[in-house]
């Protein structure tokens, strides 16, 4: 092994911890990234062009793939994703994580074809299905999008 010098049969008394050798210089450790954090980043680099690029060659390429809803917030991991898709998943808080990326950013509507009303969290900080489960249950449009509902003119719905 490179830092401690053990080879694959032996084993070797370990004098520095990861974390000692993740700390800066600056801090008396070795400067090395934690490549764990340094990968999850780059995946949300990522995912984060995604939301801004979904009319791109590749945008569309995996929208058409995977469909608009994975790319955006939700997805469940399934053996058809590719192992980078996978991850970009995990890395974001997909399946039996927190959501940490979609809690770190801010929904916007623009002209709501891609926004579902009732199942997006676009008004309120969780889906209109949960605050209002009542009303979805007799409602004759549950799979509506924004869009379909109404419009907003002059500061008013």
């Amino acid at each position: 092994n490179f830092l401690w010098g053990a080879k694959q049969d032996e084993a070797k008394m370990v004098w520095v911890s990861w974390n000692k050798i993740n700390m800066s210089k600056e801090e008396g450790g070795l400067g090395i990234k934690r490549l764990d954090l340094f990968n999850d980043a780059l995946l949300e680099k990522w995912r984060w062009k995604l939301f801004h690029e979904l009319n791109s060659l590749w945008g569309r390429v995996l929208v058409s793939k995977y469909g608009v809803r994975a790319t955006i917030k939700e997805g469940s991991l399934t053996n058809k994703m590719s192992l980078w898709w996978s991850d970009i998943m995990l890395a974001s808080g997909g399946e039996n994580n927190s959501n940490w990326f979609m809690d770190a950013v801010t929904w916007k509507i623009r002209d709501g074809k891609r926004t579902r009303f009732w199942f997006d969290s676009w008004i309120t900080d969780e889906p209109l299905v949960m605050r209002f489960s009542r009303i979805f249950s007799v409602s004759t449009q549950q799979h509506n999008l924004v869009y379909n509902m109404g419009y907003w003119s002059s500061r008013r719905w």
